[in-house]
């Protein structure tokens, strides 16, 4: 009898319009490994993590031969993951991954073994014969992660960082 009710329901693009705690339920978690294991444990889990993450990209890697290839596809599942990442080529010919936000920023303030299990996460994905470097840090003070991703025992024109 009457009107029939009136329901809304957000689309997942709406939902992703409201502001989600992730990071601090992320830190929380963190803290509570820490308090119960210490940082060797904080790590392990992080490493575990990295390891899972890896599997999933090098399957998607999978097919990918040329180096510039597989870290645009790199880009694009970072991408996907939140961290507004692209793929560009230095001025001495390496490859770069730039990522512009940091998925996990608030967990790697607190965490520093963050950072260091990302760019595990990134140097496994490629596999062996390939280097992969930060050349700037956003935890840092850098406006952006940067990596350098090259096939091992190439070294960069010039030497550091070329801002670019």
């Amino acid at each position: 009898m009457g009107r029939p009710p009136v329901c809304w329901r957000l689309t997942g693009a709406g939902l992703e319009q409201l502001p989600r705690r992730y990071d601090r339920l992320a830190v929380e978690l963190l803290e509570d490994l820490h308090e119960e294991g210490g940082e060797d444990l904080v790590v392990a889990v992080l490493t575990r993590r990295g390891e899972k993450v890896a599997e999933d990209y090098r399957r998607s890697l999978a097919g990918h031969d040329d180096l510039g290839d597989r870290v645009e596809h790199l880009a694009g599942l970072r991408d996907e993951a939140g961290y507004l990442a692209e793929h560009a080529t230095g001025p001495d010919g390496t490859e770069l991954l730039i990522e512009n936000n940091c998925a996990v920023h608030r967990a790697a303030e607190r965490f520093p073994a963050v950072c260091a299990a990302e760019l595990d996460l990134l140097a496994r994905c490629m596999g062996p014969g390939v280097e992969v470097s930060r050349v700037a840090h956003a935890i840092a003070g850098d406006a952006v992660c940067r990596y350098r991703i090259a096939p091992t025992g190439q070294h960069p024109v010039g030497g550091g960082d070329d801002g670019c």
